[in-house]
């Protein structure tokens, strides 16, 4: 989902003529900043951890789920800063969203 959400506002920026996400775009970008914030917050030592590793047991999932949303925000992020770059001072962003989202605005393309 949070993939799609990416790719959509992503999209929206040359095809939605009437511009609908982008009046949500501070919500979508608030929302995916707060769930990142919180994933980060979160103690879990994945050190030596392989993410294929395969348990029958189930005990490892909440560790794959944690890799996988942390993946899926960093790319929908990345992707709607390298969308919006040029266009950001248009969009209002609360001073502490900001000053995080300009790690994904400053970061440079590898």
């Amino acid at each position: 989902m949070i993939d799609a959400l990416g790719y959509l506002v992503s999209a929206a920026y040359s095809e939605d003529k009437f511009g609908v996400i982008q009046q949500t775009l501070p919500i979508i970008i608030r929302l995916l900043l707060d769930i990142k914030m919180a994933e980060e917050k979160l103690p879990i030592d994945l050190v030596g951890f392989r993410t294929h590793v395969k348990d029958p047991y189930g005990r490892y999932d909440h560790i794959h789920q944690r890799i996988s949303l942390k993946t899926s925000v960093n790319a929908a992020l990345c992707r709607i800063a390298d969308t919006f770059k040029n266009d950001i001072n248009g969009i209002y962003l609360p001073e502490e969203y900001l000053r995080y989202f300009q790690r994904y605005l400053n970061r440079r393309n590898t």
